[in-house]
């Protein structure tokens, strides 16, 4: 029996307050970068030094965002690891509710690498490779709409969950969708966007399906 290569890391969470610059990563977004738990400072010139040249002006761009007052931001990023091995990330921000009396910006956030689009780079049959990206599809979309929607992951599922069901479309295709869509999205109209695709019941459209699974049979989620 062929030896399993382990499923690339899929990515992690990050805490900023942008007034006084403190930063937390998840292990998640360590391991993404090719570092230890806390192997290294986090902050934004690692997230810079890990971002190929030509994107670095996103990430200046979203601070200034956030600072501005802008609660959602998404973009697709270009980045590699510790070891310089490059890829896509999926990078969803929203800005917290500052308690009473708080003055700073605290963004949370996630970096989520996109899924590989080819099985032969995996060392595991189709069966397994396909479900290896179905997990990380969910997972970022999971994320994006944690972030979007100023909830946390679990919520999100939950909201995608629902949402699947009552369209009566797996929970793959409605995390498919926002995952190829999400980034063309006008960032003022992300929150609505999403909240349209999780609010159906309150609209009455119980049951309608989801626009990207005109071509498949309606299905029980999975």
């Amino acid at each position: 029996m062929r030896e399993q290569a382990p499923a690339p890391p899929l990515g992690g969470r990050f805490v900023v307050d942008l007034t006084t610059d403190s930063w937390w990563w998840s292990d998640g977004l360590y391991r993404l970068l090719g570092y230890q738990a806390d192997g290294v400072t986090p902050g934004a010139d690692r997230l810079l030094a890990h971002t190929d040249r030509a994107a670095r002006a996103w990430w200046a761009d979203a601070f200034a965002r956030w600072r501005g007052g802008e609660v959602a931001v998404l973009g697709t990023v270009a980045m590699q690891d510790r070891q310089g091995r490059s890829f896509e990330a999926v990078v969803a921000g929203g800005v917290q509710d500052a308690p009473v009396g708080a003055t700073g910006v605290v963004v949370d956030g996630w970096v989520l690498r996109t899924p590989d689009l080819g099985a032969d780079a995996l060392v595991v049959e189709e069966r397994i490779a396909a479900e290896v990206r179905t997990r990380e599809t969910i997972d970022e979309a999971k994320g994006i709409v944690a972030a979007a929607l100023g909830t946390d992951p679990g919520t999100g599922f939950d909201l995608l969950r629902e949402a699947a069901t009552r369209r009566a479309v797996p929970v793959r295709v409605l995390a498919q969708h926002i995952v190829r869509k999400a980034p063309s999205v006008e960032v003022a109209s992300l929150e609505e966007w999403l909240r349209d695709l999780m609010e159906m019941a309150a609209r009455g459209d119980a049951g309608q399906r989801h626009p990207d699974a005109a071509d498949e049979p309606a299905a029980s989620p999975q």
